[in-house]
């Protein structure tokens, strides 16, 4: 199984299940003022969130989409598969609960979709669309719009993980290029893992499949 972190830069939105300390953003923030930018060529990376569950026959296919667009995009997509909503509760037989009070939260936040399967891009409403949550179609229109603007932060994270007492630390270093006038800005860490294989209903069979592998998984904030 991997894990990733995904350091994501919000305005005026913040978790306070864990605690975190947010940045004042006024300028780029360096451990050392000697050493040189590490991330000076680090181009916009877009966000896509997918709200998802093991209980949704047609989310695997969403799952598919996103893979696709993953391997289109590379390193300047990011995807976090949230179990949330009335599909997400486990089967009995599940070997994991995917779901999270901060999953909980987002889907609160970001809105109930319409159906599935569906995601957020960039936590952004989009001109013609008359809600944050998109369907597969969409996606890879506003994903291809979204990586062509300039970032505005560009992110430096060393994470440093103890396998012995499984404690993680992990240093961010925010590196402003123009001024952000939102009067409250945070840093909001996401902890991610792939590679699961559990229960997941599809198109294939009445039974959940007991063999599918789940990406991408939201698992802590």
């Amino acid at each position: 199984m991997k894990k990733y972190i995904l350091p994501l830069v919000f305005a005026a939105f913040f978790f306070s299940s864990c605690e975190e300390i947010p940045p004042t953003v006024t300028g780029s923030m360096v451990m050392d003022d000697d050493e040189p930018n590490p991330v000076e060529d680090q181009k916009r990376q877009v966000l896509i969130e997918e709200f998802t569950g093991v209980r949704c026959v047609n989310c695997p296919a969403g799952s598919a989409k996103i893979e696709d667009l993953l391997g289109s995009h590379g390193e300047q997509l990011v995807a976090v598969s949230i179990h949330a909503g009335e599909f997400s509760p486990p089967y009995p037989a599940s070997q994991y609960d995917f779901r999270t009070d901060d999953g909980d939260q987002l889907l609160s936040y970001l809105g109930e979709p319409f159906g599935y399967p569906t995601a957020v891009v960039n936590r952004k409403l989009f001109s013609g669309q008359f809600d944050l949550q998109l369907g597969s179609d969409d996606w890879a229109g506003f994903i291809a719009t979204e990586k062509e603007i300039a970032p505005k932060v560009r992110i430096d994270i060393v994470p440093n993980f103890d396998a012995v007492t499984r404690n993680l630390t992990v240093d961010v270093a925010l590196y402003v290029d123009e001024a952000i006038s939102e009067p409250d800005v945070h840093l909001s860490l996401m902890l991610t893992e792939s590679g699961i294989q559990d229960l997941q209903l599809t198109p294939a069979s009445s039974t959940p499949q007991s063999d599918y592998t789940h990406k991408h998984v939201l698992r802590e904030t």
